[in-house]
């Protein structure tokens, strides 16, 4: 009789070893074929709400010789050994193994319940637990650059699907990635969709003026110059704008990322036959027009803290963010600042008109240098109708733009803005903003000011300006506080007297060979070196 009971516990614990072996074998098979699915894919297995389940055994024999008999159900969460020995010693032997539990990673195939096994021991796994979900943050190539610390709102593209991620800066809201959407004359960056998964389609301009979602739209010069000025100004606004992680194959990173915009380096498709600029350029496009063939746009540079509305063929094919809709007459700060202008501004008639110059020149001598510079009367001012170009003999802070004495000659010099305050003859001096303003609004105000003070040469592109007023504002360009020097023939900036109350930023007025405002701004630093005009005590 003893040897039966050998046996009879050589068989349970053979069947309960094998069965546990079958079962750890099956979980690493399973592991495997996970870790070569996630390899193949760079999506997410959706994970079942239950990270493992229990097989459990148990017996429950009225025969010693029916113990052997015991099966497995493989498609049952459960597995139930049988077993109720009379015998003392059978009993313990079943308990010891059926109190083994074995826990098993989840499947993408989702086990069967077994016949009438209570729900509460069941692994509930939907039908849809090998599939992707649209809006988790891994299925989204482009959601790896946004920005961690700040708190984004959604948006659903009702025409294929997609989610976007939105951010509010200032009073607008924008995409915080690029519109990737499907359309005719759109291009993926080498033609590859993981690219266009990342950065977004590149659209040329026609396709881009309706390529928006409803209730958003493509942005116009005015939107992207508020966009600008509410993240820092011109010259620092391209810090702010880019994504900390945009440029990471790039030879340097230098985006903070601080408004969420995200900013990513997308590139450009250029006339049907050669992508550029990858991981160095972003473009986006203004639905503003420079010329027939000519359009708005913004761009960004790796290398570069500033942000540039220039203008590019309306043929190349570059990025698209949308703006939401509700703030399309929104002025940039700088224009509202326009409004808060002296009483003593009034509405002055162009002294150029119709060939003819009628404007009240003067002369002013500078005792300094024995200079001589031609002035204007405008309103009830008197400008400087040339840029300054007195060497203070300090050369920190003070130069010829490249440093070449040729450019002083046709431009004037640049300066700090510390050095400016100091620089202008005696009887004349630094304008203020309000002095500023009130030159804008005596020419018919901001939107109109900069085509009229400008030049009617010497601009890039279409930049000429009328020069209305004998003002002859010319792009002298500017110099950054590591002494680089940008945007000759492209824009020019003035320095005013005063500093701003937001981060001490000194302020001046801006005009660019891209638009035809002429804007009050604030800058992120005192060394950037720009020109100064003087005005009369």
């Amino acid at each position: 009789m003893k040897i039966w009971y050998v046996i009879f516990f050589a068989v349970i614990l053979v069947s309960c070893t094998d069965y546990v072996n079958q079962i750890e074998d099956e979980r690493e098979d399973w592991r495997n074929t996970q870790e070569l699915a996630a390899l193949s894919s760079s999506s997410e297995i959706v994970k079942s709400s239950s990270s493992s389940f229990d097989v459990i055994l148990s017996g429950d024999s009225y025969e010693k010789s029916s113990s052997s008999s015991v099966k497995s159900n493989d498609s049952s969460s459960s597995a139930v050994l049988s077993g109720d020995s009379r015998e003392e010693s059978s009993s313990s032997a079943v308990k010891s193994c059926s109190s083994k539990k074995i826990e098993l990673s989840s499947s993408s195939k989702d086990p069967e319940p077994a016949e009438g096994s209570s729900s509460s021991s069941e692994k509930v796994v939907s039908s849809s637990s090998s599939e992707k979900i649209a809006s988790s943050s891994s299925e989204k190539a482009s959601w790896a650059y946004l920005n961690p610390a700040i708190s984004y709102g959604e948006m659903i593209d009702d025409r294929d699907g997609q989610v976007y991620k939105t951010v509010v800066i200032g009073e607008q809201t924008w995409m915080a990635e690029n519109l990737n959407l499907e359309a005719e004359n759109s291009f993926c960056y080498n033609d590859s969709a993981n690219n266009c998964a990342k950065y977004g389609r590149l659209y040329t301009w026609a396709a881009a003026l309706d390529a928006c979602p409803t209730d958003w739209h493509l942005p116009d010069s005015t939107e992207w110059n508020y966009l600008i000025d509410v993240t820092g100004g011109e010259l620092e606004a391209g810090t702010s704008l880019k994504s900390i992680r945009a440029s990471s194959d790039a030879v340097i990173d230098n985006g903070s990322d601080e408004y969420g915009f995200s900013a990513v380096a997308a590139g450009r498709f250029e006339n049907n036959s050669a992508y550029r600029d990858l991981n160095t350029l972003a473009y986006f496009w203004s639905s503003s027009e420079r010329s027939t063939t000519v359009a708005r746009m913004l761009e960004l540079s790796y290398r570069f803290s500033n942000a540039v509305l220039g203008g590019e063929a309306k043929s190349v094919a570059i990025s698209v963010r949308c703006l939401k809709n509700g703030n399309e007459t929104l002025k940039s700060s700088s224009s509202e600042e326009v409004l808060e202008s002296s009483s003593s501004a009034v509405l002055v008639p162009p002294c150029k008109t119709g060939g003819k110059d009628d404007c009240e020149y003067g002369s002013l001598l500078d005792l300094r240098d024995n200079r001589t510079y031609k002035t204007v009367k405008i309103g009830n001012q008197v400008w400087m109708a040339e840029n300054l170009n007195y060497y203070p003999k300090i050369t920190d802070g003070s130069s010829c733009y490249n440093k070449e004495s040729s450019y002083c000659a046709t431009y004037g010099r640049l300066y700090s803005w510390e050095i400016a305050q100091s620089s202008c003859p005696d009887d004349w001096h630094i304008p203020s903003v309000e002095e500023f303003n009130t030159l804008i609004e005596n020419i018919g105000g901001s939107l109109v000011a900069g085509a009229k003070l400008k030049a009617a040469s010497g601009w890039d592109g279409n930049g000429n300006g009328s020069d209305e007023y004998g003002f002859s504002a010319l792009p002298a360009g500017t110099f950054d506080g590591f002494w680089t020097y940008n945007n000759l023939l492209n824009k020019t900036d003035f320095w005013a007297s005063e500093k701003g109350t937001e981060g001490n930023s000194p302020k001046g007025l801006y005009m660019g060979s891209d638009i035809d405002e002429a804007r009050i701004t604030s800058y992120g630093s005192t060394s950037y070196g720009f020109s100064v005009r003087c005005v009369k005590d």
